[in-house]
């Protein structure tokens, strides 16, 4: 007992200036001066029967490691692979998720306490099947309990937490192979990931997982980028693009949402969901939930950004809508809708098959 309180002391009063900060949807659970490492990325792979759904943080031995989100610890034990871990259950946009965190020197909760976004849950390590410190980061549809499948329901950490000042650049490899490598010149992470050369990363393509984020339906990611102008090329795909601090930016040149609305958008309960049916040809049915009276747009875009389609452009009651969309004369493609309802932004995408 003498030594838990030690810890508690430590971490709440030494550690203090260092707590992690808001993050786009949960809270960062390391400080902001502990980046992403950049080597572990959604999808990432290292070989054929293997894909990476988390993100590692560059931590120190001794590092607090705090709750992304408000909930119930789910579990608190050891694994081969992770080491010393901890799994936190909670909600986000009525859904349950569960985000884990493994390579843990030590708990500092036990299974079954209640805690708030931003309280020390950990104590940073170097257990399982790493060679350093650091700390393991994953976001999950369902609770520990099983009671979602855990296949096809990881969703891509850097799209959940980022760091302060930075900004996050979303994108799609059409067509991508299994084993697509994927480039970023200059570097956009806030420290050299690599000895040899810039920024990459491997994907999976193949992978279930691939694209299950719940708004974006991204297949690569770049997450903590700083902000300035990237070439990202994968074979023949080639793009240019601006990352801003505090955007989260489409490869194709649009502003997706910023990190604030994001914020919001978890606590305001607005909902933009995936058009069914997906892909489609040539209609399809789209609909959203607005939580109060106001003034909605709703549009398509191609993927340069150009309006292609304005569906809702009035006021509109509280509540669930359907919206009927008919793409009779657009070419076969992915498209982009989205939703803007006062100050707040949502943006999927959807894809016509003829």
């Amino acid at each position: 007992m003498k030594n838990f309180l030690l810890i508690m002391i430590t971490v709440l009063f030494a550690g203090s200036p260092l707590m992690a900060q808001e993050g786009i949807r949960f809270v960062r659970p390391v400080s902001d001066d502990r980046p992403m490492n950049g080597s572990f990325l959604f999808g990432e792979t290292s070989s054929v029967n293997g894909t990476q759904t988390g993100v590692d943080f560059v931590t120190e031995l001794g590092d607090t490691v705090y709750a992304a989100h408000a909930g119930t610890v789910g579990s608190v034990d050891n694994e081969l692979f992770a080491g010393n871990f901890v799994i936190l259950d909670g909600e986000w946009k009525g859904n349950k998720v569960n985000t884990y965190y493994g390579h843990l020197e030590k708990a500092i909760v036990a299974e079954g306490a209640t805690v708030a976004a931003g309280d020390p849950i950990a104590i940073a390590g170097a257990t399982g099947d790493v060679s350093g410190p650091l700390t393991h980061f994953e976001v999950r549809y369902g609770w520990h309990s099983g009671d979602t499948p855990l296949d096809n329901s990881y969703m891509n950490p850097e799209l959940w937490v980022t760091l302060k000042g930075t900004g996050v650049l979303v994108g799609t490899v059409p067509g991508a192979a299994n084993e697509t490598r994927v480039d970023a010149s200059d570097d956009p992470k806030p420290r050299p990931p690599y000895t040899n050369y810039g920024w990459s990363v491997t994907y999976d393509f193949s992978s279930s997982k691939i694209g299950s984020d719940p708004d974006y339906n991204e297949n690569y990611v770049i997450g903590e980028a700083i902000p300035g102008t990237y070439t990202i090329t994968s074979g023949s795909y080639s793009k240019t693009v601006e990352v801003k601090a505090g955007e989260i930016t489409s490869a194709e040149g649009i502003v997706v949402t910023s990190i604030k609305k994001e914020e919001n958008n978890m606590v305001k309960d607005l909902r933009l969901n995936q058009n069914y049916p997906n892909p489609f040809n040539p209609s399809t049915v789209i609909s959203f939930t607005i939580p109060n009276n106001n003034f909605v747009n709703l549009a398509v875009y191609d993927m340069l950004g150009k309006q292609v389609a304005l569906l809702k452009n009035q006021q509109m009651s509280a509540g669930a809508h359907d919206v009927s969309f008919n793409a009779a004369n657009l070419s076969s493609g992915i498209y982009l809708y989205r939703l803007t309802v006062g100050q707040q932004m949502l943006t999927r995408k959807l894809t016509l098959i003829k």
